[in-house]
């Protein structure tokens, strides 16, 4: 479970709110197409000034949600959608847009969250990796590309 005190909406079909990153969509398709070194340093680029929704896998008791933003406290807990790899990874889903979100399911709520608080928040709750838009062309970013991505993002250099 993450402890985080964001926003967190109902889901409602149609719903324009939330981020919207077409560029990052398009790096996402073309590192899919052509896995190169040029591809995937498009994508980290465009990972890294992107937010990303991040779909709950249930309401914390005596949470009520509705379609205008609910504001959570600080110490609110509740999970989020995950997936476990062949190889027993536990890997987190984000999403780039509600389109992405959709296409994987519906779900009763969602967070909008800046990558590196994603990203710290991945390595703060022992996450092996996430997954970048797992319906449809998908990344998947490893617990050591994460470490990675936050040293560069905080100008270290990553080894």
């Amino acid at each position: 479970m993450i402890s985080l005190s964001k926003l967190f909406r109902r889901i409602t079909k149609g719903e324009p709110a939330g981020p919207a990153n077409p560029h990052l969509v398009k790096t996402i398709k073309q590192l899919a197409s052509n896995p190169s070194p040029t591809a995937c340093q498009d994508f980290y680029q465009a990972f890294l000034n992107s937010a990303l929704i991040l779909a709950t896998g249930g309401l914390p008791e005596g949470v009520k949600v509705s379609n205008s933003p609910t504001v959570l406290g600080q110490n609110t807990r509740f999970t989020f959608l995950t997936n476990t790899t062949p190889e027993g990874k536990l890997m987190l889903l984000a999403f780039s847009d509600t389109d992405a979100l959709y296409a994987r399911g519906h779900y009763p709520g969602w967070i909008v969250l800046y990558v590196q608080t994603l990203l710290q928040a991945a390595l703060e709750n022992n996450y092996d990796g996430i997954i970048v838009n797992s319906a449809d062309s998908s990344v998947l970013l490893t617990r050591d590309e994460i470490q990675n991505l936050i040293s560069e993002g905080n100008g270290k250099t990553s080894s």
